[in-house]
């Protein structure tokens, strides 16, 4: 998993909207925008990941979390099938190994015999920065565009709620006309 720190700063009026929302509702909008903005940077590591076998470009995944959205290998760092990538991303000593008589691989302990340094090929921190801007723009947009949606609904809502009281008050004062003499 990378990470990466984002805050969204300016529309003051669109803050101000959000803020004013109830929380489940904030919760449920910022949801959506960090789906939206991690399906964008998946889609930007994904691109520039390295293809041996499509494994790794396969594992890579996007999750909304508590503190945010989290996008990397579907197991995590050093773990899983994929575990590789964290070699990838940041290098790693490569030790030698031997056969046995029997065929199978055999390294060495640590410090022992001969270890090649691998440099590293990062792929999710070059795919973060260059990607940064446009998932930023996505996830205000997002946003933007689902604030105002409610807050159209919402005055739908209250506009019907006035035609209809506006209604019942006249057919009642219409009701009370024909009873008085």
């Amino acid at each position: 998993m990378i990470a990466g720190k984002m805050q969204l700063y300016g529309a003051t009026e669109l803050e101000g909207l959000f803020k004013s929302l109830p929380e489940r509702i904030q919760k449920r909008f910022m949801k959506a925008a960090l789906l939206r903005g991690g399906e964008l940077l998946k889609e930007a590591i994904k691109a520039k990941s390295p293809v041996l076998t499509g494994a790794l470009r396969q594992s890579i995944e996007s999750k909304v979390g508590k503190g945010g959205v989290l996008v990397g290998t579907e197991a995590g760092d050093f773990r899983g099938d994929t575990f590789y990538a964290a070699f990838l991303e940041y290098g790693y000593m490569k030790q030698e190994t031997y056969r046995t008589p029997d065929g199978s691989l055999f390294s060495r302990k640590r410090g022992q015999g001969k270890a090649t340094p691998m440099p590293a090929r990062p792929f999710m921190r070059p795919a973060f920065q260059s990607a940064k801007d446009a998932v930023r723009r996505v996830v205000e947009d997002e946003i933007k565009h689902r604030v105002e949606g409610y807050a159209i609904a919402f005055a739908r809502r209250q506009a019907g709620i006035l035609a209809r009281d506006t209604r019942n008050n006249l057919s009642a004062a219409k009701s009370l006309a024909k009873l008085s003499p």
